[in-house]
């Protein structure tokens, strides 16, 4: 948990950076750089492929899709990197073939080509029009994934994924994360005892915001002595339905509105809301 909080702290807001503000051409090699060093530990590190060369070859084809995409992923040029690609794996094959298996190939070809240019989609959609808003899609769709895997694998987790690759994932946590990508499912997350905990869970935004409410009146209501407090991630707007709520079915005044910062917002990702509040059983002795 610590680890999470502290990675989120400081990527979270690089990320929104290079997103929103940083320029293409950064973004691009920024993106590049680590799809290279993704191919590297997708082959090298895992001890699927033992061959520097081969794995420099693959990490350069990754590097270079990002670049290909933001010049525009020309078919032709494409292709001529292909053929350069292909011929260096081939060369290696070709120069030591007892100790160089064909299926070498298959796996730099996987995590050198296959799994880079399908990631470089992201590029290919910052460089479109309104990319910069439509770039935030995939990612909240992942934070999406992430927080349904980590909320599932924490309540049901019991049978291991990849033991040798990652330790804590499982089985059950990977279908709570493809789930809550796919149907858009909503954790309804709070604070027990300074940790932080599932409380529920909805499907689609409305569904959220109606689990909000119903977990309101579960904790007693809102004391109307105490000013309550909205938090968002990204936009004033993902509070105005809590608003609505506290004004028209409550009959409160407005909370107090405040943006989410990276700790509670860890696990929940861009589009995170939520409401602080005194329940009224609270009784204060001053």
């Amino acid at each position: 948990m610590k680890t999470r909080i502290v990675t989120a702290a400081i990527c979270i807001p690089v990320l929104l950076f290079l997103l929103l503000v940083a320029p293409e051409i950064i973004v691009t090699v920024i993106f590049g750089v680590l799809m290279a060093v993704g191919a590297y530990e997708f082959l090298y590190r895992t001890g699927l492929v033992r061959r520097p060369r081969m794995v420099a070859y693959s990490a350069l084809a990754a590097f270079m899709l990002s670049i290909w995409s933001y010049y525009g992923g020309l078919t032709s040029f494409l292709m001529l990197g292909l053929i350069v690609f292909f011929m260096l794996l081939f060369s290696e094959v070709m120069m030591d073939h007892v100790k160089v298996p064909i299926e070498l190939v298959g796996l730099c070809t996987l995590g050198g080509f296959l799994i880079p240019f399908l990631l470089s989609a992201l590029i290919r959609i910052l460089m479109g029009t309104n990319g910069r808003y439509f770039i935030l899609l995939p990612f909240t769709i992942a934070f999406l994934s992430d927080a349904g895997a980590y909320f599932v694998g924490l309540r049901l987790g019991r049978h291991k994924l990849a033991p040798a690759v990652s330790p804590k994932k499982t089985v059950e946590g990977s279908i709570g994360g493809l789930a809550g990508g796919m149907l858009g499912i909503k954790p309804l997350i709070t604070l027990q005892e300074g940790k932080v905990a599932m409380a529920g869970k909805a499907r689609g935004l409305p569904g959220a915001y109606v689990a909000l409410f119903k977990k309101i009146e579960e904790l007693g209501g809102i004391n109307p002595s105490f000013a309550a407090l909205a938090g968002y991630t990204l936009s004033t707007r993902e509070v105005a339905p809590i608003q609505t709520y506290l004004r028209d079915n409550l009959q409160q005044e407005d909370p107090l509105v405040r943006q989410i910062g990276c700790v509670i917002g860890t696990h929940a990702g861009p589009g995170a809301f939520g409401l602080a509040f005194f329940d009224k059983d609270l009784v204060l002795d001053l």
